[in-house]
């Protein structure tokens, strides 16, 4: 008997885990990702790469600086991810405007939209947000 009375009869049930203990559902990471890229997308459309600082963007989204590298290496890693994600929306755009274009005047809807006021004025919001 030790100084807690116990004997061996009493034994210690030991809970290991299988895998990694996670806070969040699985997909939380990938949603967090997809909300930094956007964000940093709509900040370098309206400011620029060097006007969109890591730490502003990361506050701004209520995320933590050092959370960043958890998705990202670097800043030149967010911009292409969200230079990739843009082209998304644009060929996304483009396809929708081009099925509801009339027949032969597919071409003209696209340049009529591109070189459009609204698009020149808002270059900094999300294309499906512009028609």
């Amino acid at each position: 008997m030790n100084l807690l009375g116990l004997t061996a009869e009493h034994k210690m049930i030991y809970i290991i885990p299988q895998g990694p203990i996670m806070r969040y559902p699985a997909q939380h990471k990938q949603q967090t990702r997809q909300r930094i890229v956007r964000a940093a997308l709509r900040r370098f459309r309206s400011r620029g790469t060097e006007g969109a600082s890591i730490g502003t963007l990361m506050r701004d989204l209520r995320l933590t600086h050092g959370g960043f590298y958890r998705h990202f290496r670097s800043k030149e890693d967010l911009f292409v991810a969200a230079f990739e994600q843009g082209l998304k929306q644009l060929a996304h755009y483009a396809d929708s405007a081009v099925k509801r274009a009339p027949k032969g005047g597919e071409l003209k809807t696209l340049i009529d939209y591109y070189l459009s006021l609204k698009h020149c004025d808002h270059p900094r919001t999300d294309v499906r947000s512009r028609h």
